[in-house]
């Protein structure tokens, strides 16, 4: 069984090795969609032999962050590289991990059972200090605590308002054609596209969202994200979150490191 991987990325060299440490235990392929970093991140991607770089930039406002983009860049590297050229397929961004215990165990059941679209259970992860990379080690074995989202709802799934959430669809069979939202928080198409979409019964698989490494990562994240911001974004109220004032994110990590239980 293949497993390919294509993940965002902009000046990610905090997370970006633990990320590509995981997915390199599960995955055959990872193709990095850089947003050209101006960290280190390109060069971290050369000490993982998976890895493929793809750089991309905004055609429309160089060095701005366009989600509208974002997401074609995703969906036109899935049909290109992965789509009926491997099992599955994950559309992720760097601090976005697929996890199960047995994952490759569980997809190939799915597999048998006629399933291609795994619900993911999303989960916000939190920690009071940022973790320091030392290869071979797994972020999952670091940080184990954090917050459960509201689960994918799969009778609205064709509705933006009700869908949206962070137990995102972002694992699926390869064959399929699927476009999702921006931020992919839920599944466009018309019904006659997501017709073939057979869901599994429980969100088995987790979708573990580190965003939360620690107070002083998070409003450092929020501050270069935010000056980032395309015109597009900004008009049209795409991840305006990045915008908070710093009070608000030291607030909001506060509040997940309060309500944190063990998620794995």
């Amino acid at each position: 069984m293949n497993i390919d991987v294509h993940l965002t990325c902009w000046n990610e060299e905090v997370i970006l090795p633990f990320t590509l440490e995981h997915y390199s235990s599960f995955c055959d392929r990872i193709f990095v969609h850089d947003n050209m970093s101006t960290d280190m991140s390109p060069f971290i991607c050369m000490n993982f032999p998976k890895v493929t770089v793809k750089f991309w930039e905004s055609k429309t406002e160089k060095g701005k962050f366009n989600d509208n983009e974002a997401r074609h860049v995703k969906y036109e590297a899935y049909k290109k590289y992965s789509k009926g050229k491997t099992d599955w397929v994950i559309l992720a961004d760097c601090d976005e991990f697929i996890y199960h215990p047995h994952i490759t165990e569980v997809l190939k059941f799915y597999k048998s059972q006629g399933i291609n679209y795994p619900l993911t259970q999303g989960c916000q992860m939190v920690a009071a200090d940022t973790p320091s990379y030392k290869p071979g080690h797994q972020l999952i074995d670091i940080i184990k605590t954090g917050v459960p989202d509201p689960p994918f709802p799969v009778p609205e799934v064709y509705t933006e308002e009700e869908a949206w959430g962070y137990s995102k669809p972002i694992i699926f069979d390869s064959n399929l054609d699927v476009f999702l939202s921006l931020g992919s928080h839920f599944i466009r198409g018309d019904k006659s596209s997501t017709g073939k979409f057979v869901f599994s019964e429980e969100a088995d698989i987790k979708l573990l969202h580190y965003k939360f490494l620690s107070e002083d990562y998070v409003v450092s994240r929020h501050r270069q994200l935010g000056e980032r911001l395309s015109h597009y974004n900004i008009e049209n109220d795409y991840s305006l979150a990045w915008l908070d004032e710093e009070i608000q994110v030291r607030k909001q990590h506060e509040a997940y490191l309060s309500l944190a239980t063990q998620i794995i």
